[in-house]
């Protein structure tokens, strides 16, 4: 269980619509689960007949993360990549890329990552809710982490 609000921006193109639906019906289930302070902004990509362009989507998740509207994001795209390299393009956007429960902590452990990429023709329904419950509640180490994390920003 989290203490503080979580406000979670999730966006997706075209191959991640309806694994999208899947994720925010798991969110919700997480929110009621232990009464976590959750809220969902959805930034769209829901119209089936039309295409995505997942740098776009990548692009408005992570500037409303700049601006401090929202605190996590998720991104989803066919297989998590385009929509990781994008967001990683922003400044303290630290966005990663996990197919399992130990990528999901180990990106929020020694990485302090704030964005879960994920790819909606790689993973299965039945692996979301221990990604997303890891990278949801999974606390950064700091330490020793923390200089390196500090070091990502350097160009």
């Amino acid at each position: 269980m989290r203490n503080d609000p979580l406000i979670i921006g999730i966006a997706n193109d075209h191959a991640g619509i309806e694994f999208k639906h899947k994720i925010k019906q798991q969110l919700l289930d997480i929110k009621l689960k232990d009464d976590n302070d959750i809220s969902i902004v959805d930034f769209g990509g829901d119209d089936f007949g039309k295409k995505y362009n997942y740098s776009e989507k990548a692009h408005e998740l992570c500037a409303s993360m700049e601006t401090k509207k929202i605190n996590l994001g998720i991104l989803i795209c066919g297989t998590g990549i385009g929509m990781c390299m994008a967001a990683n393009r922003h400044t303290n956007i630290r966005a990663a890329l996990c197919h399992t429960p130990y990528t999901a902590m180990m990106a929020r452990k020694h990485n302090d990552a704030n964005v879960l990429c994920l790819g909606a023709r790689v993973l299965g329904e039945y692996q979301i809710s221990g990604i997303l419950e890891t990278f949801l509640f999974m606390p950064f180490d700091g330490g020793r982490h923390k200089e390196r994390v500090k070091s990502i920003e350097i160009l």
